[in-house]
């Protein structure tokens, strides 16, 4: 993360000085960009249930999170990328003030509906995830339990951080049942489900074939979707 020092009045602001800021917010989002995948949506870009009109909202493309406005879409509609160049004017002459030449100075790219941009794709490209929001997990081994004839029958409590309200309502348990020193590959004759669940636990009712050593292990998460 880059940032100013100022260790005193009278800063001087120079063109190094806009490049730092520049780029300490690019390297920013840049990281964000690059953890999605092209086409994925950030926000918006919502479709409604006719099919002729698309909000405005944000897209991922090679890195760049490229603002969108929304529009009519009509018949098989595109997604474009504008770069939009605005020019201004600069010194180019050290030796004389009045020495101005009209340069590129700002740039921005959007993107809409329709075709003739720096990119064009179909709509359908367009990919929409759910963000999982992990708010709790573990791994938990049942030393304690043990086989009856080579099964196991019977429920597993799994605790987890005290869930609030709202939390509680509108999350859901994940939760992959295996066996430690497993020994064997193939998880035949195992049954299991949630019994019941409460703000800080949860129950499992678990029926699974266990050899020698083996206990019943849990691989869990409580997550929510958003």
């Amino acid at each position: 993360m880059k940032k100013l020092i100022f260790s005193g009045t009278g800063y001087p602001i120079t063109i190094k000085t806009l490049q730092y800021l520049q780029d300490n917010t690019l390297s920013v989002v840049s990281a964000i960009g690059k953890s999605k995948e092209n086409y994925e949506v950030i926000w918006g870009m919502t479709v409604n249930e006719a099919g002729t009109q698309i909000t405005d909202g944000a897209f991922v493309y090679n890195g760049e999170i490229i603002p969108f406005v929304g529009g009519p879409m009509g018949e098989n509609p595109t997604i474009t990328i504008n770069e939009i160049i605005d020019n201004d004017g600069f010194n180019t002459n050290p030796s004389s003030s009045t020495a101005v030449e009209t340069l590129p100075a700002y740039s921005r790219k959007v993107g809409t509906i329709g075709t003739g941009g720096i990119h064009t794709a179909s709509i359908t490209v367009l990919k929409r995830y759910k963000q999982q929001v992990v708010i709790d997990s573990g791994v938990k081994i049942f030393d304690d339990v043990a086989p009856d004839l080579g099964v196991y029958k019977g429920g597993l409590r799994i605790d987890h951080k005290e869930l609030t309200p709202e939390e509680l309502d509108n999350s859901m348990i994940l939760y992959e049942v295996t066996r430690s020193n497993i020994r064997t590959s193939i998880m035949v004759g195992a049954k299991y489900w949630t019994m019941y669940r409460f703000a800080s636990w949860f129950m499992m009712a678990v029926e699974i074939p266990l050899l020698g050593d083996e206990r019943p292990k849990v691989f869990w998460q409580i997550v929510k979707f958003r």
